[in-house]
């Protein structure tokens, strides 16, 4: 069954000739930010969500294990769903998913973004701390 929460996106292209290969990797969403990151195996990255952009990510190098959650009123949901990715997966993060990842190998990924990050007004939420 494919997760609401996160899910991996499949290619959806492969076409090969004598000049090399291209692969389809998105063919979905609408994305206003790019970014590229580089994390060290053993430390965690997120810890948050976002009430307004779903993030996408691909995977160039390494491995990545995602712990999520559904928020529901700044609270997150009792049982997180665990995924996996490594090298040359891309997943989604949907809105008001909470998402911690632990980077069990060196990585460098790329990060889209639904909508821009806004300095002014940062769609980043952490569980309890953004109830009024």
């Amino acid at each position: 069954m494919k997760s609401e929460l996160v899910y991996r996106i499949d290619r959806y292209a492969r076409r090969e000739d004598p000049r090399g290969c291209f692969e389809g990797l998105i063919h979905c969403g609408s994305w206003q930010e790019i970014n590229l990151i580089t994390s060290y195996a053993g430390v965690t990255r997120g810890g948050h969500y976002h009430k307004k952009a779903d993030e996408l990510f691909f995977i160039i190098e390494g491995e990545i294990a995602v712990q999520a959650r559904e928020v529901i009123d700044g609270t997150p949901a009792a049982s997180p769903e665990d995924f996996r990715f490594a090298q040359g997966d891309v997943f989604i993060v949907r809105r008001n998913v909470y998402h911690t990842f632990h980077i069990l190998k060196p990585s460098r990924w790329i990060n889209a973004l639904s909508v821009a990050f806004d300095e002014n007004q940062p769609d980043i939420f952490t569980p309890g701390a953004d109830l009024e």
